[in-house]
Formats: structure tokens, C-alpha cells, sequence
């Protein structure tokens, strides 16, 4: 009877502190853990499909987003990794460079989308814009 009654306690803590670990991180914090162990694959099917469903693309589009998608995560990936060990003076860079593919990407999506869709794009990007903003301290 000891014996099980220490094994449930063991097992009750090791659960308690796997809690306390992952308990402290705030959800935007886990969500950029997962985000930075997906693949560039799984990351561009996952953005790929919440456009595709709150722009309603076709077929086609979808297609066509997913290539652009991977291409861009690919290429994040390959900055990140450029830029891993890098002090401050080159986190300048890395942001530099990452808004010249972010724009590059943002041309050809142009190209992929109808004018609708992409008026509809860039009106969800302010919205996701003014959420961080409205989430973020100020730093006065």
C-alpha cells in the first residue's frame, strides 16, 4: 500500500511540475514555441488554409498561396538561421531584410489575389495590427 501511494505522489508531482513549467508562459509565448518548431512546410499550410478560409480563394489561389507561402517560410527560416547568433547590431539587419521579403511577398500575393481580396487582406492586416498595438504596454 506504501508503494502505491508513493508512485501516485510521484506521479502527482511530476504532472504538478510539468504544470508549473509550461504554466508560467503566457499563451502568446506558447504559441510562438510551436511556432518555431514547425517546419516551414507546416507553417505555410497553416497560414495558407486560415487565408484561404477568411478570404474565400479558390482552388487555384490556394494552390498558387501555398508555393508563395513555403518560398517565404523558407526563406524566414534561412534569415533566422543567418542571423541566430548575432548581437544587437545585427538584429537591425534582420529586420531590414525581413520587411524586403515581407514586401516582395506582399507584391506577388497582389498578383494571386482579386482586387476584393486583397482590400479585404490588407483590412484584416490593420485589424491584427491594432489588436498587437492595443495589447502592447505602453513603454512612456
Amino acid at each position: 500500500m506504501k508503494k502505491l501511494v508513493f508512485v501516485f505522489a510521484l506521479g502527482l508531482f511530476a504532472v504538478s511540475a510539468t504544470y508549473a513549467q509550461t504554466g508560467n508562459q503566457t499563451n502568446t509565448e506558447q504559441q510562438s514555441l510551436r511556432r518555431e518548431r514547425a517546419t516551414p512546410e507546416e507553417r505555410a499550410a497553416r497560414q495558407t488554409k486560415m487565408m484561404a478560409k477568411s478570404l474565400g480563394l479558390t482552388a487555384d489561389q490556394e494552390t498558387q498561396l501555398q508555393a508563395l507561402n513555403l518560398k517565404r517560410m523558407q526563406e524566414m527560416q534561412a534569415l533566422r538561421g543567418k542571423y541566430k547568433d548575432s548581437g544587437a547590431t545585427q538584429n537591425n539587419n534582420i529586420g531590414k531584410e525581413s520587411k524586403t521579403l515581407r514586401e516582395n511577398w506582399e507584391t506577388q500575393l497582389k498578383a494571386i489575389l482579386t482586387p476584393e481580396q486583397f482590400t479585404k487582406y490588407q483590412a484584416q492586416q490593420g485589424e491584427m495590427r491594432d489588436r498587437r498595438h492595443r495589447n502592447t504596454p505602453d513603454t512612456k
